[in-house]
């Protein structure tokens, strides 16, 4: 697969290495109910990961991540593929990391479906692995 990032769940985004990037959970309500977060935790726990922490992360720049970024927020807002054409947009990406190149519109696309194909795969793994769990 040509995507670098490919699955997302419970406010992490897990890239073809392997290496989590920490999205805020500012999101969700109050963690959800008590018993959901026990069983989140407890397959955290089966799978070998931890549990997240509330402390904000401070993630180093990369094309996957700034990739996963911009198909998160088209995806989430509705925005066109065709937003990072935006001149205004381009202007505040070259001000904030001078000599970023951007995606074009049908890359934001094909990253969109494949984290769409990615995460069916993965929440279907997620919940073999920790059906054992729930009752």
């Amino acid at each position: 697969m040509h995507m670098s990032i490919i699955m997302l769940l419970s406010g992490v985004i897990w890239t073809a290495l392997g290496t989590p990037l920490v999205l805020p959970m500012s999101s969700f309500t109050a963690e959800g109910t008590s018993n959901l977060v026990k069983t989140k935790n407890a397959c955290l726990e089966v799978r070998g990961l931890s549990v997240e922490s509330k402390a904000p992360v401070t993630l180093p720049y990369s094309e996957a991540s700034h990739r996963a970024l911009i198909a998160l927020r088209a995806a989430k807002y509705n925005h066109p593929f065709n937003a990072v054409l935006d001149d205004d947009y381009q202007e505040e990406v070259r001000m904030l990391r001078p000599g970023t190149a951007l995606p074009s519109p049908s890359t934001v696309s094909r990253d969109i479906n494949a984290i769409y194909i990615a995460m069916g795969d993965f929440i279907r793994s997620y919940f073999m692995v920790c059906s054992f769990i729930i009752t």
